[in-house]
């Protein structure tokens, strides 16, 4: 039975990631360009359960809420993104912050730092 659980974990941590990292692709598109908020209800459907079982499988793999993980995915993303240079409102909208206020508040609460002190202290640009 021990082999079945690690079978639908493995199974659940990749379709939970594969469909945050298509969230992620479709807002990044430039010819869709959406600027929305990821939902937990709105990944949920996509994964073929419904919210009380998607926070239940998150909470039981991964100890934590599907919102906090998703926020935790976007932030690792967005540290990736500010390294190479990109302006925080643009990464904001590529990773389905609805405004950019929220992302520099999200991004501070994980990091310690706001995004403009990231870039600051982790590119060297020259200038």
């Amino acid at each position: 039975m021990q082999g079945n659980n690690t079978l639908f974990y493995r199974s659940f941590a990749e379709k939970f990631e594969q469909q945050l990292n298509l969230e992620i692709s479709r807002r990044q598109n430039p010819k869709v360009f959406i600027v929305s908020d990821i939902r937990v209800q709105e990944l949920a459907k996509r994964l073929n359960m419904d919210v009380s079982n998607l926070r239940r499988q998150c909470q039981k793999h991964y100890q934590k809420s599907p919102k906090a993980l998703i926020d935790i995915y976007r932030i690792r993303k967005a540290r990736k993104l500010l390294s190479k240079g990109i302006r925080p409102s643009v990464i904001a909208a590529q990773l389905g912050f609805y405004e950019h206020k929220t992302f520099s508040t999200v991004f501070k609460r994980h990091v310690g730092i706001a995004p403009s002190e990231f870039i600051k202290s982790h590119c060297a640009f020259d200038v």
